[in-house]
């Protein structure tokens, strides 16, 4: 077999796998589309190169996007507990207490009292090395989760 392969080679008459099957890989990937995209080889690869262009752009976007909710979720969970989202990212990391941004929002949503704590030792820090003019007092007609648990334990 080996040998008609190369005898085959010689004569020009074997150049890889026949095109047929790259044309049918790229109508596999394009079989959900609409019109002559799914069914013209030449439509299909454009569009196909498209799409790859999209997936690309939107993957990378992804991670972005994830980013800003979950700082957002933090800095609401912040503010309940009365420090802005940068002074308590900033006494976080000055602490060494490394954190990712996904790890703090799980922390947010589904441990309060953990969370709690993180913003007790950032405000104890700030108020310690001056880092930030820190109003410990809540505001007036601001609710919050622990005006509601005070309430009930008294």
């Amino acid at each position: 077999m080996v040998q008609l392969t190369n005898t085959l080679n010689r004569f020009g008459y074997i150049h890889g796998p026949h095109r047929i099957y790259k044309r049918m890989q790229v109508f596999r990937f394009t079989w959900h589309y609409y019109g002559r995209h799914r069914r013209c080889y030449k439509l299909a690869i454009q569009r196909l190169h498209k799409a790859w262009l999209h997936a690309t752009r939107n993957r990378k976007m992804k991670g972005l996007l994830y980013k800003e909710i979950w700082q957002t979720r933090i800095d609401a969970a912040c503010r309940e507990h009365g420090i802005k989202y940068f002074e308590f990212i900033e006494s976080l990391t000055r602490q060494n207490i490394q954190l990712n941004h996904a790890v703090l929002n799980d922390l947010a949503i589904y441990e309060p009292r953990t969370f709690k704590s993180l913003c007790d030792v950032a405000k104890q820090h700030i108020v310690n090395t001056g880092l930030y003019n820190l109003k410990l007092q809540e505001p007036e007609g601001v609710f919050n989760r622990s005006m509601f648990t005070d309430e009930i334990n008294q």
